[in-house]
């Protein structure tokens, strides 16, 4: 008995030891690592919940707002290999996956050469510009030239705007190079950026590593302390050096830097600043390293942070391209790939990632009509309007020169099956007060309206009060316009206007979209001259002059071949709150297809 007291006796004294020495040693490291966090003036990164997998890129989390129990939206699926998503002043981490693997990170590098260039060189000191530094660059982003001499301070916009590897050999030539990677590598470990390496300043090398959880750190610092880099890398442009990020412009970006290599493939460090459910807005970093698609992989993490952040937050987006013609050689390409016109859509799935999607319908979809044998005349098999529905459109302009090709029966007959595929028509109706009524589409409790017009004619099928027809650009335009504001709380004017093949709006096109905007209309989306043409954004409003072509066949000239999709995202109240054009590229079967 006495012995199994004595085993018994043992065993215990033994567990609590180890218990109380593993309470010991977590103390000590914890005290470690609070003198170290402490020493190099960092924010530890924090995680919201200990329950959520970070790694996965289904995620999900089921959370109690008072006693009702929500699904949160899954996180989007990312091509990056490693990704952080954190906010930049708290350091709480949203997203991640593999914030720790060590990858190549291109151009990021050049947030740290402009970081220890501010604190190590004058930046009023002239760099002279030598054949060896443009040879080591092996770059012209930048434009700069052997000979020429630009301060330090100037050396800045070329290196963060263009991503010049020039400007990024040139700052460190300037403090000698061994010398500055050097710098570069002790200021990355004062931050806690332990898994980081400098091998030179541009980038370019393979051997430039880093985390996405050091980098973040990094984001952090430049947040901070230095605010004028991240200032420099949101302009849009300075003197003739031009932002190369994508971001430029939208008015949430705070700053940052991409980069590609072949080894790094897409980088990005990139900061935002995010409507949320507090009063303040929510200041995010998103890191991402060799990211297949970055300015992908970073619209669908902001659409996701802006739908879980700000639930309450109201708004819309909107894709506009233009010219679609389903006709002549497309139907031919349709015919030989299988006779489905969904075959088209194939690589524009883009499209039904918006709210509201419109282009120009340019002809009739019928098999009604004869005809009237104009020098080119469409019509488009009526099953083609079903592909375009599927591909996620919402609304078509009918108001343009070739809706009347085979005559009136074929213009009505596409009415009716546009409205049968639910799919509004703008700019036709049955008479004149019907095509000038806006089409109304609601979104977030926002009434988003559409109207449409041609210049072009054709003027014999001009609506009238007992008459089909398209609303044409007479003395009347401006009237409508200004009643059809006043019912929404944002107006698209779809105008059929310009010359074709000319990459410069005209005075006329100037004159119809101002006029549009200055009685009440918020965007005007023009199309027309089959080549896209300049944007501008005029009072509180945006002309898109031309679209160009989204599916045509002409396949004659590269600009017939392009065109342009035009993302407006629209604020609560209906003003917009971010735009971006998007080139679209037709191949040999006509399909469409985002290059940018």
């Amino acid at each position: 008995m006495k012995r199994i007291f004595s085993y018994a006796f043992w065993i215990s004294f033994s567990v609590f030891s180890g218990v109380f020495l593993t309470f010991l040693l977590a103390k000590a490291a914890d005290s470690s690592f609070n003198y170290l966090a402490n020493l190099i003036d960092f924010k530890p990164m924090v995680y919201v919940n200990q329950s959520v997998s970070y790694a996965s890129d289904n995620y999900k989390e089921t959370k109690n707002d008072g006693g009702a129990i929500r699904e949160t939206k899954p996180f989007p699926s990312i091509s990056a290999e490693a990704f952080l998503v954190a906010d930049i002043k708290n350091g709480t981490i949203t997203q991640q996956k593999n914030k720790e693997e060590i990858l190549p990170i291109a151009s990021i590098t050049k947030l740290m050469v402009a970081a220890v260039s501010i604190e190590t060189l004058n930046q009023h000191n002239p760099i002279a510009i030598t054949e060896e530094i443009l040879k080591e660059g092996y770059g012209n982003y930048g434009s700069l030239r052997s000979g020429e001499t630009i301060t330090a301070g100037e050396m800045l916009y070329p290196l963060l705007l263009e991503s010049s590897n020039d400007a990024a050999v040139a700052l460190a030539t300037a403090r000698g190079k061994e010398n500055f990677i050097k710098l570069m590598n002790q200021k990355a470990g004062a931050l806690g950026m332990l898994n980081t390496n400098f091998e030179e300043s541009s980038g370019i090398s393979e051997k430039n590593t880093s985390t996405a959880q050091d980098l973040f750190l990094m984001a952090q610092h430049l947040y901070n302390n230095e605010k004028w880099i991240l200032n420099i890398t949101k302009k849009e442009e300075f003197r003739f050096w031009k932002n190369n990020s994508s971001f430029a412009g939208d008015e949430r970006y705070l700053g940052g830097k991409n980069g590609y290599t072949e080894a790094s493939f897409d980088t990005a460090l990139a900061l935002f600043s995010l409507p949320s459910k507090e009063s303040e807005n929510k200041d995010m970093a998103i890191i991402l390293l060799r990211s297949q698609n970055r300015k992908k992989d970073i619209n669908a993490i902001l659409t996701w942070l802006e739908s879980e952040e700000s639930p309450s937050i109201k708004g819309a987006s909107l894709i506009f391209v233009g010219d679609i013609m389903l006709d002549r050689d497309v139907e031919k390409s349709v015919i030989n790939n299988g006779g489905d016109f969904s075959f088209l859509f194939q690589k524009a799935g883009f499209i039904k990632e918006y709210d509201i999607a419109f282009g120009n319908l340019e002809g009739p979809v019928s098999d009604k009509g004869g005809d009237l044998n104009n020098l080119y005349s469409f019509r488009m098999r009526p099953e083609a309007l079903s592909a375009l529905k599927e591909a996620g459109f919402d609304v078509l302009s009918v108001a343009n020169n070739h809706t009347g090709d085979w005559g009136k029966n074929a213009f009505e007959d596409t009415l009716f099956r546009l409205e049968k595929e639910n799919i509004l028509a703008v700019g036709g109706g049955l008479s004149k007060s019907d095509a000038a009524r806006p089409k109304i589409i609601g979104v977030n409790e926002l009434k988003i309206g559409f109207l449409g017009f041609s210049d072009l004619g054709p003027n014999w099928l001009k609506a009238a009060q007992d008459k089909a027809g398209i609303l044409i650009t007479d003395e009347s335009f401006v009237e409508i316009v200004g009643e059809a504001a006043k019912e929404v709380d944002a107006l698209i004017v779809s105008l059929h206007f310009g010359e074709e093949y000319q990459k410069i709006h005209n005075k006329r096109q100037e004159y119809l979209s101002r006029a549009a905007i200055d009685n009440g209309a918020r965007i005007v989306i023009g199309h027309h001259p089959h080549v896209a043409q300049d944007t501008e954004e005029y009072k509180d409003g945006l002309i898109a002059y031309s679209l160009g072509n989204f599916i045509f066949d002409q396949d004659f000239s590269e600009e017939t071949m392009k065109g342009a999709a035009l993302e407006i995202i629209l604020a609560k109240n209906g003003t917009i709150k971010s735009s971006q054009i998007k080139t679209i590229q037709l191949n040999r079967f006509y399909q469409p297809e985002l290059i940018d």
